[in-house]
């Protein structure tokens, strides 16, 4: 079985990303507490409380990361991915263009795609590009919890 914890950004700007990590649930707990020792380091890395790890402030420079120069929110960022490599967490992500997506429905007649945002069509992508990810492994069907975090925001 695997989880995917997945979650926005760019909602409402030309491109919306749902992005995803995916953990076996055989290594679920120690991921969560190996997550929480990562952070818990990384708050030692900024002044105030790091409640959640935003990367766009992490990679821009803002909020809790103010005060961290680019040199080290670099290396912040290479631990994050050693991290995920060494951890044998999978990444995933879905991706619409709103320019692609207002042509997509000018083009297409598909029952119900007019109504849909770009947040999620992005995560449709994102839960069919795990399907086809996993369609290898045996007794695949129905094994894997996606836990999807959802601004709301107008229609893109």
């Amino acid at each position: 079985m695997k989880f995917c914890y997945a979650d926005e950004s760019g909602v409402g700007s030309d491109v919306t990303v749902v992005a995803g990590i995916v953990v076996d649930a055989v290594r679920l707990h120690r991921a969560r507490l190996d997550w929480d020792d990562l952070l818990e380091d990384l708050r030692n890395s900024v002044k105030g409380d790091l409640l959640e790890l935003k990367g766009r402030d992490l990679y821009r420079g803002n909020e809790d990361w103010r005060q961290v120069d680019g040199g080290e929110r670099t290396q912040v960022i290479d631990r994050i991915i050693r991290f995920m490599r060494e951890k044998k967490h999978d990444l995933t992500f879905g991706a619409v263009h709103r320019d692609n997506l207002v042509s997509a429905r000018a083009n297409f007649a598909l029952d119900g795609f007019e109504e849909r945002d770009a947040w999620s069509i992005a995560a449709m992508h994102l839960i069919f590009g795990v399907q086809k990810n996993y369609q290898s492994e045996q007794r695949n069907k129905g094994n894997t919890i996606f836990v999807l975090t959802k601004q709301r925001l107008e229609r893109s």
